[in-house]
């Protein structure tokens, strides 16, 4: 049976952002497991923020549900047997079209979820992703492809702004040293504003460290400094210890979270997680040196 694995999921969010392009507008991709658990996040540039977690949950809900958020939406209008279920899950379940279960067999084996547009145009594009899977469901597909990267054309200018291109670089060049290292780990790329730009769970990379590799890549924006020595600040004794009970535990002091700096100014940053706090930071420095390499 075909199981989601990274390279899937980047191979179909390829062919959602083809189709997004013809589509005529940017869209948030998101691809998860049979578990709901996110595997891998596209934002195309200018995407909605609000997108970000609207993908997300559209895909998250087609599995938990084991229908397409259209369907549910039906079933959700007033008088209908799921009526009042999008309050449920502490607002998680999305009953707007764009989120499709896959499945391999008689079992789903993960989701996408698709929001930049209306429903319909979200539709258009999780249906040509669907329309992919399904014509390469039977065909085995290896993660260790992805070490030899998707490249991505990028420009120099692009240097000044954490463009999807230059995230998906970056990416590979950690997923690269993850796998030097032997490791599985979650990988995070944001904006400026710590908002979600690309993120990639290797596979067999624990799903708790998802939103950990997320919020490491947040905190190293939020105080423009490596998560390692935010960690080292919070010792007790230290300048800012006590910062990670603040902002509602979504700081992180842990290594691995590194801001990425262009003209002396942060455009982004990388979270990190699955190994030691050391190992971590080593898969996220070959991010940061990929990136340097880029902005000479």
């Amino acid at each position: 049976m075909v199981r989601m694995t990274l390279e899937l999921a980047l191979h179909l969010a390829a062919v959602g952002e083809q189709r997004a392009y013809q589509v005529g507008l940017p869209f948030n991709l998101a691809v998860v497991d049979e578990c709901g658990d996110l595997v891998a996040f596209h934002r195309m540039d200018n995407a909605l923020l609000a997108g970000i977690d609207i993908a997300s949950n559209k895909a998250w809900t087609s599995v938990t549900m084991q229908m397409p958020t259209a369907e549910l939406a039906k079933l959700a209008q007033p008088g209908g047997d799921a009526y009042g279920v999008n309050t449920t899950q502490q607002g998680r379940v999305v009953i707007l079209g764009g989120g499709i279960p896959l499945a391999g067999g008689s079992q789903i084996i993960g989701g996408i979820g698709v929001s930049g547009g209306t429903s319909a145009q979200d539709l258009l594009v999780a249906h040509a992703m669907v329309q992919t899977y399904n014509g390469i469901a039977s065909r085995a597909i290896s993660a260790a492809h992805l070490a030899q990267a998707h490249s991505a054309y990028y420009r120099k200018h692009e240097l000044d702004k954490m463009t999807l291109a230059l995230a998906k670089l970056l990416l590979a060049a950690s997923v690269r040293k993850s796998i030097q290292l032997g490791l599985r780990c979650d990988i995070a790329i944001v904006d400026d504003g710590g908002n979600l730009v690309a993120f990639y769970r290797m596979d067999h990379a624990r799903s708790g460290d998802i939103e950990v590799s997320e919020n490491k890549a947040w905190s190293s924006v939020a105080l423009q400094r490596p998560t390692a020595d935010i960690a080292q600040m919070a010792l007790p004794g230290g300048d800012a210890y006590g910062i990670n009970t603040t902002n509602k535990g979504r700081l992180v002091v842990l290594g691995g979270g590194i801001p990425l700096r262009s003209r002396h100014r942060v455009i982004g940053g990388i979270g990190v997680s699955g190994g030691t706090s050391a190992q971590d930071v080593e898969v996220a420095e070959a991010a940061v040196h990929a990136f340097h390499a880029f902005n000479q």
